[in-house]
């Protein structure tokens, strides 16, 4: 079964995760969990560090505690020191101008959420190239 975390301060992106999840994940058994704060996010993953996460999926712009860092910047970092996740696929999901950049210094997935309302496939596209299914 795999096991996912998106990660998003906004219910409506939370709602659009699962929504769209269990449309493009129908015929694979998966559990997803939802955060909506990089901080609680981080507290769920040391939770269930006996059991990690398949996929990983954050929102940037969340709580301001860590600028001039982004929130979901700061929870990739610390995801990318737990030695668990160093190969766990990870998705910044944003509509910061800079989503690009910051994926490329973490080396990990993007998707503008612009792109994603333009085009719902490409959601399903980038979750199905980073799972292999």
């Amino acid at each position: 079964m795999l096991k996912i975390l998106a990660v998003d301060d906004m219910q409506q992106w939370r709602n659009y995760h699962t929504e769209a999840l269990s449309v493009i994940l129908k015929a694979v058994p998966y559990e997803l969990i939802l955060a909506e704060s990089a901080t609680s996010a981080l507290e769920i993953i040391n939770e269930n560090i006996d059991s990690k996460f398949d996929l990983i999926i954050s929102d940037l712009q969340m709580e301001s505690i860590f600028e001039p860092e982004y929130a979901g910047e700061w929870l990739i970092r610390n995801i990318q020191n737990i030695k668990q996740y160093h190969l766990t696929p990870k998705i910044i999901v944003s509509a910061a101008y800079n989503v690009k950049f910051i994926a490329e210094q973490l080396n990990v997935h993007y998707l503008s959420k612009p792109s994603i309302i333009h085009n719902p496939l490409a959601y399903e596209l980038k979750i199905r190239e980073v799972l292999n299914c």
